[in-house]
């Protein structure tokens, strides 16, 4: 008879089986990683409306603790825009003093939530869920990002955070009325220029991480 592995089960005994021949294994896939994972959580840190270093927070932390509580050798952890999307919705009220203490209760429940819906085994409910949403919900929060970053990349300030059509016209109305700054839209559309052509002629370089 055969013993069944257990669904949760911690992994820290790997920590006491670990071979030096997985070490130079995991270096390169740790810096692999890292320079992906860099650029991207700096800017999902800032579509939430926090400083840069809080997404490199979330990034090292969460992979720490989802690695130790798992046994899986294939996961996905880590900030996303989506999230990042949320987020700065839920908080884009509050008062900028305050909205990292919120960020945080909210990153706790949601961490609750999720235990208790794996506990439960309710991820299954997902598969209820139909393409259509999910493009649909992908799209929507692509057209914000780009949006909420549309006053950056044009150098327009003292335009509040919104949804995507008034915020759309906001910015074209300033950007028509005011002027963009063209030193910062050079800056900003060169790194875009910069990025993709690396990404075009070298993929193994790493453009974004280059660019930030």
């Amino acid at each position: 008879m055969t013993e069944q592995k257990k669904p949760f089960s911690l992994s820290f005994a790997r920590l006491f089986s670990y071979a030096r021949n997985d070490l130079l294994s995991d270096t390169a896939a740790g810096a692999s990683v890292a320079v992906l994972a860099v650029p991207q959580c700096m800017a999902f840190s800032v579509l939430a409306g926090l400083p840069p270093v809080h997404g490199l927070y979330s990034a090292v932390v969460g992979v720490v603790v989802a690695s130790l509580l798992t046994t899986c050798p294939r996961m996905i952890s880590g900030p996303t825009n989506a999230m990042s999307i949320v987020l700065a919705s839920t908080v884009a009220g509050t008062v900028p003093a305050d909205r990292l203490h919120e960020i945080v209760l909210i990153t706790l429940l949601a961490g609750l939530f999720q235990c208790l819906l794996g506990v439960g085994r309710l991820g299954r409910l997902l598969r209820y869920v139909s393409n259509s949403v999910i493009l649909g919900f992908t799209a929507g929060a692509a057209l914000l990002i780009v949006a909420r970053q549309a006053p950056a990349l044009l150098g327009i300030s003292g335009i509040e955070e919104g949804r995507f059509f008034p915020l759309a016209v906001e910015v074209i109305e300033c950007a028509v009325g005011a002027g963009i700054s063209l030193n910062a839209f050079l800056i900003g559309a060169g790194t875009i220029l910069f990025v993709i052509l690396l990404s075009r002629l070298e993929p193994r370089i790493p453009g974004t991480l280059i660019a930030v």
